[in-house]
């Protein structure tokens, strides 16, 4: 018998990452549920927009375990309304316990066009429902093309446990690196180190990002999530800055060394 039908399975409500554009008008949120239906885990996302914007289209991307679905709702979600969008994946629960539903949410605005992506999660009970097990604190980090976040954990019940981490970004940075195991000790705060990647996030912007800590204590997993942010930097390399000016000289160079040519080969009537 699946953990699930041990006991019936529902996700604990969870606020997803503000947008990672600050500028953004949408301001989406989520919570969901799960259900089991022809040996699949059916989880159901809910949506919501508090901002002012409607975020349309939008793509819900999901991973569980390591599955992947992705549902796209081309209405999107107005504000101040709700969509809900239904991610499936199989049955296979290696132990009970809390897990992580890593989500990516892709949208777009119809008055601006332009893409922004958040990351979000959810915390799923599957079988069993204990409390985490580690406490994750992250702050905010800064980079310019790849750098590292700086993660502190610490026990929630006095003994000692080890986390594995992992960094959820949204679409434009990338993790990279592994973590590996982190021990924490009974009392006090241990650090770690997860690498993030620049991709096509734009420079000067402050991104969101979640990193999750999943322990193991004997057949039961427990999980914690934590919200971080990593501000992307402007280009402090000289070229960069020269690149527009250069580019204008050497369509001015190109332009004069035309003309040069094009007198050396038709001069002028009554020359010569």
């Amino acid at each position: 018998m699946s953990p699930l039908s041990r006991s019936r399975a529902t996700s604990l409500l969870l606020l997803a990452l503000s947008a990672a554009r600050a500028d953004a008008a949408a301001r989406l949120e989520v919570k969901g549920s799960v259900t089991e239906e022809d040996e699949e885990l059916v989880v159901s996302v809910q949506v919501e927009n508090r901002g002012d914007l409607t975020a349309a289209p939008l793509v819900v991307h999901g991973e569980l375990l390591g599955r992947h679905d992705e549902v796209q709702k081309d209405p999107g979600v107005a504000a101040n309304s709700w969509t809900e969008a239904q991610l499936r994946f199989p049955q296979e629960v290696p132990r009970p316990g809390v897990h992580v539903v890593a989500l990516r949410l892709d949208y777009q605005s119809p008055q601006g066009g332009a893409w922004t992506s958040q990351a979000a999660y959810l915390l799923l009970a599957l079988g069993a429902n204990p409390p985490a097990a580690v406490r994750v604190f992250v702050g905010e980090t800064t980079i310019e093309t790849r750098g590292r976040v700086s993660v502190s954990l610490e026990s929630a019940d006095g003994r000692p446990h080890v986390a594995r981490l992992r960094l959820l970004t949204p679409k434009g940075l990338n993790p990279f690196g592994e973590a590996g195991d982190v021990a924490v000790p009974p009392q006090g705060r241990v650090s770690a180190e997860l690498g993030v990647l620049r991709g096509t996030a734009a420079r000067q912007t402050r991104q969101g990002v979640l990193v999750a800590a999943s322990t193991t204590d004997g057949e039961t997993q427990t999980s914690a999530v934590a919200e971080g942010a990593v501000v992307i930097a402007n280009d402090p390399a000289v070229l960069p800055h020269l690149r527009i000016p250069l580019t204008v000289l050497a369509i001015l160079m190109l332009l004069a060394a035309t003309g040069i040519e094009l007198r050396r080969r038709w001069p002028r009537a009554g020359s010569g």
